[in-house]
């Protein structure tokens, strides 16, 4: 079942299994930050699939089959390490060779992902897009088209999933109506995303509906540290 959240607003409703989906909305991975506690190594570049594909790379290729177009949003500092030349292409038979890739500047530095999520919504003119971190690698294609079968069916401005840490704003769906309310946090200086959420009506997919697409204390782990790729 699916609480729906927001202010005093709850309710919920079902999350069966979805139907596929096809290039349904766009999609940003978010990959602006600084990465401290890797020296400030790009983390879309660790290597932590078993066939040898970067983070980027497997999440352009999950993405592929869903999303119309995959958004790279990113500081200016780190743009060049997304440059068209270096983004990967996959396999002429892969739907990563299909789907179109942009690199999106964002507008808001030092913000966070708050910042960034409202620049991906001002680069698209779609209705909602999925919103990934980028150095997320276990989200599973499953779960994604559970977000969207989800999201479609209510129209909410936002819709997320929860862990055992608490909701993850992180892989998430955020619609063209949450950017109001969304601007209104970042102008406001409060940049967490849990308190923006709060300002938004949001379904959630609560962890045991999660748990039908793979573990969701895996799912959401990010890579944070060196040791995390262990």
């Amino acid at each position: 079942m699916t609480w729906c959240y927001g202010f005093d607003r709850y309710h919920v409703m079902s999350s069966a299994i979805p139907p596929a989906f096809s290039r349904v909305a766009p999609a940003a991975i978010l990959t602006g930050g600084q990465a401290r506690r890797f020296q400030g190594r790009d983390k879309t570049s660790l290597v932590v699939d078993p066939a040898g594909r970067s983070i980027l790379e497997h999440q352009i290729e999950l993405l592929a089959p869903i999303a119309s177009e995959i958004l790279i949003v990113t500081s200016a500092a780190r743009a060049p390490e997304f440059s068209e030349g270096r983004l990967p292409a996959g396999s002429p038979a892969s739907p990563a060779a299909a789907v179109r890739l942009r690199t999106v500047l964002d507008a808001h530095p030092g913000t966070g992902p708050l910042g960034a999520i409202v620049t991906a919504l001002d680069a698209t003119d779609a209705d909602w897009l999925f919103v990934i971190a980028g150095d997320m690698p276990h989200v599973s294609a499953t779960l994604l088209a559970a977000l969207a079968h989800m999201h479609e069916r209510t129209g909410n401005d936002a819709t997320v999933p929860v862990s055992p840490r608490g909701l993850e704003p992180l892989c998430a769906i955020y619609a063209r109506s949450a950017r109001p309310l969304l601007a209104g946090a970042l102008n406001s200086g409060d940049l967490s995303m849990q308190r923006a959420l709060q300002r938004l009506r949001a379904g959630i997919m609560p962890a045991g509906d999660v748990a039908a697409h793979g573990d969701p204390a895996i799912l959401f782990r990010n890579i944070n540290r060196p040791e995390d790729l262990m």
